[in-house]
């Protein structure tokens, strides 16, 4: 009796032990054969990065022929994910987030292209495997096709002391990465890990980035053909999601926030740009300020001391900012630079 009773105890106790065994056990290489539910990226990707490259130069009104392209990834870490392209073309450089659900324009930037920073001089890559067999080669490693991952990065990295390929993909809910011997086509480096998902952005009831530049405009009162947009980029990780958008005309640059809900302004703010001298042909003298601020004042410039007369150019009304003082009083004017008129003014004891 006692030895049935301690070999049901062994049993039991066998069991519980494989049972903790496996909980601990660690994954194996093993690919995820798709029956599960598949990582983040996977769902969301409805768009290739060629396919992103396309509408990041049509948007510029560039030939892709004559783009030089710096970066090309997949950026799964931001809320939003999207894929990021950067190319040079002509005299400007183009900066662009361009969503992987829908192919939307989420940010682009345009600057003139720097022409003082040496051209990176280009490796000889004569002897290198091909970019798609370094891919090929990380693939084969984890026993996975090419129609089951979403690749992030596949890039050349020549700087190195060896040269090599990062190839970066996701695939069942895993991140792998790895370092590919560019010449030999060896495997340098393997990482897996589980990826890390964010909550997905739903992006379906905001307005769109046009939407957003238009109100923009809209609260400039500016055309488009007036202006040259800089940035206008989706801000999804504050606690108002939003749109940057940034312009410049004229002698001004503006930088403006928009609701990505509602299109309403949150924030805007017009500055004089620094690269451009204001046009002042059209504006009132400092002396004809200084004056305008006097006779308003009933007073000459002969009973007042410490009198100045400043030009702002960078608030939305170019105007004098006009002191002095008088009798204990100290006196403050605003005059419109272009008609000469009082805007406002203060007048407390000194």
């Amino acid at each position: 009796m006692f030895a049935s009773i301690f070999k049901s105890i062994g049993v039991a106790l066998m069991s519980v032990i494989m049972a903790i065994f496996s909980a601990i056990a660690p994954p194996q290489d093993k690919p995820d054969t798709g029956s599960g539910s598949s990582g983040q990226i996977q769902q969301e990707v409805k768009i290739s990065l060629d396919a992103a490259i396309d509408i990041a130069v049509a948007d510029a009104g560039v030939a892709r022929a004559d783009a030089k392209f710096t970066e090309a990834k997949l950026d799964s870490d931001d809320l939003v994910a999207h894929y990021d392209i950067e190319f040079i073309a002509g005299a400007n450089e183009y900066d662009y987030e361009i969503a992987v659900a829908d192919g939307s324009i989420l940010k682009k930037e345009v600057e003139p292209a720097d022409p003082s920073k040496p051209s990176k001089p280009q490796p000889d890559v004569s002897g290198y495997i091909s970019i798609d067999e370094a891919k090929a080669i990380a693939l084969k490693k984890v026993s996975l096709d090419a129609s089951k991952v979403t690749f992030k990065k596949a890039e050349l990295d020549a700087d190195d002391r060896t040269p090599h390929y990062d190839i970066e993909f996701v695939s069942g809910g895993y991140e792998y990465e790895f370092e590919i011997d560019a010449k030999s086509g060896k495997i340098l480096e393997f990482d897996r890990e589980r990826e890390d998902k964010k909550p997905a952005v739903d992006t379906s009831k905001f307005i769109s980035v046009e939407e957003a530049k238009a109100a923009a405009l809209k609260r400039a009162s500016l055309d488009a053909s007036k202006v040259t947009f800089t940035k206008a980029e989706l801000d999804a990780d504050d606690r108002t999601p939003h749109y940057d958008i940034e312009f410049v005309s004229g002698v001004y640059e503006y930088e403006v926030e928009v609701n990505a809900k509602n299109g309403r302004i949150i924030d805007f703010d017009r500055e004089l740009d620094d690269s451009k001298p204001a046009d002042t042909s059209k504006y009132v003298s400092a002396d004809a300020a200084k004056k305008a601020a006097l006779d308003h004042a009933g007073l000459t410039e002969a009973q007042v001391t410490e009198l100045e007369a400043e030009l702002d150019t960078d608030s939305l009304t170019a105007h004098y900012d006009v002191e002095f003082k008088c009798g204990g009083f100290e006196y403050e004017y605003k005059i419109n630079a272009k008609s000469g008129k009082v805007i406002s003014f203060e007048k407390e004891r000194d």
